[in-house]
């Protein structure tokens, strides 16, 4: 079954942790000396979160998660904030790409964000969850408590531990008595600390995650008297961090961004070589600079055939709609092409000359250049080798632009680009 789901209520639900000083049973005995409880069969959860390799919903301000609860699989996004609903419906499995969720608001709300990118599990929970009546002396059910111990898994399964048990007290319309005292019981006397409005962050430090622990941005701050060589290679470690991230994503196809990130890394390690002159040893930079450009160089071919896939439907969409059906068996070529290129990308990436890059590089980026005679501006401040740089580029942007004229040649135009980039 599919279709649309009731939003989840969003009242204020007070929750607690419980310490490992105190136990569920304990908690329950404790609390069964005032009042009179009633225990019904305990039930499980299972929950999984899912964004993309690149945060893109946490970045919009939401949090994917999927629900089993008897049965049925809910798909709600929550507010990163504060845990509230924002949509949700059911499925009948986990989504991995936004096609795959029904149509309706929550695939209208994050198809724009996710765009070309797959849903990917981030960790898994599974809890017990013990409902517990508190009643008054009619017997009449007055206030639930919903006392819960996830436990933390690998999104393939692995079980990691568990997290602190949370005692959830929910309200029943009419008796706001009983929910006050029971919450004076667990403030006051229990002191028990309150519980995060979503497992979401106390589940991904379980597995060594924190949200946004990968991005293919640049966010470097350097110092300005560093030395130009040390502060290079700064900026060249995160570039090398960032393509050894999307080598298993790439090799396995798992969406085209991992290829595109992996390739723009790479451009940028190449363009930093070319770039920050006689700063690093001139045999190393010729070296490497040939060896960055033949992984762009292995890496194309793949990435223009996924462009191709990307933009085909807008491609068909331009077409009278009698003639566009007549592009399908370009898709179907594009799609086998695209296999086969990566079949030969994932044998250049799994072969010895690759991995002999790897390793040559990140032993130079954390090794001492005492194998090679010092570059000239090494030991230069930072920012007295950038400036120098950023003004001669400036003086060749204007230099170029203002050669340009209504009758200039696509060659002279694309070098004033390259010259901006």
């Amino acid at each position: 079954m599919v279709g649309v789901i009731p939003m989840i209520p969003t009242m204020k639900i007070p929750s607690y942790l419980l310490p490992s000083s105190l136990t569920p049973d304990t908690l329950l005995k404790t609390l069964a000396d005032r009042f009179e409880l009633r225990e019904e069969t305990a039930r499980g959860i299972e929950r999984v979160y899912l964004d993309t390799f690149d945060w893109r919903l946490y970045q919009g301000g939401g949090v994917l998660l999927a629900k089993q609860t008897d049965g049925h699989l809910a798909l709600i996004l929550e507010d990163r904030d504060n845990g509230k609903p924002l949509a949700s419906c059911l499925v009948d499995a986990l989504p991995e790409w936004p096609a795959d969720i029904p149509a309706g608001t929550l695939r209208e709300t994050i198809a724009p964000r996710v765009a070309m990118r797959r849903l990917l599990p981030l960790v898994r929970l599974r809890s017990k969850v013990r409902l517990v009546r508190l009643c008054n002396e009619d017997q009449k059910t007055v206030l639930r408590l919903l006392v819960e111990q996830p436990r933390c898994f690998t999104p393939e399964g692995r079980a990691l531990g568990e997290l602190a048990p949370r005692v959830l007290l929910v309200p029943v319309k009419g008796y706001d008595k009983p929910l006050r005292t029971v919450a004076e019981v667990m403030e006051k006397e229990l002191a028990l600390d309150t519980a995060p409005a979503s497992l979401f962050l106390p589940a991904l430090a379980c597995v060594g995650r924190h949200p946004l622990d990968y991005s293919s941005k640049l966010a470097i701050t350097l110092d300005p008297d560093m030395p130009a060589e040390a502060a290079t290679k700064v900026i060249l470690r995160q570039l090398f961090d960032t393509l050894v991230a999307n080598i298993p994503g790439t090799k396995r196809d798992i969406d085209s961004e991992f290829l595109h990130d992996l390739r723009v890394a790479t451009r940028r390690t190449r363009s930093a070589l070319a770039q920050i002159k006689d700063v690093l040893p001139a045999p190393v930079v010729a070296d490497f600079k040939q060896r960055f450009a033949w992984l762009g160089q292995v890496t194309g071919p793949t990435r223009d055939l996924d462009v191709f896939l990307l933009d085909f439907d807008r491609y068909q969409q331009s077409l009278p709609a009698e003639l566009q059906p007549d592009l399908l068996p370009l898709r179907d070529y594009l799609l086998r092409h695209q296999a086969e290129e990566q079949q030969a990308l994932c044998r250049k990436l799994n072969s010895p000359h690759f991995h002999k890059l790897l390793k040559d590089w990140r032993a130079f980026l954390d090794g001492v250049s005492d194998e090679h005679p010092v570059a000239a501006d090494a030991a230069l401040p930072i920012k007295r080798v950038a400036d120098k740089r950023i003004w001669r580029m400036y003086k060749r942007v204007i230099r170029e632009g203002r050669a340009i004229t209504p009758t200039s040649e696509p060659a002279e135009l694309h070098e004033l680009r390259k010259s901006c980039k």
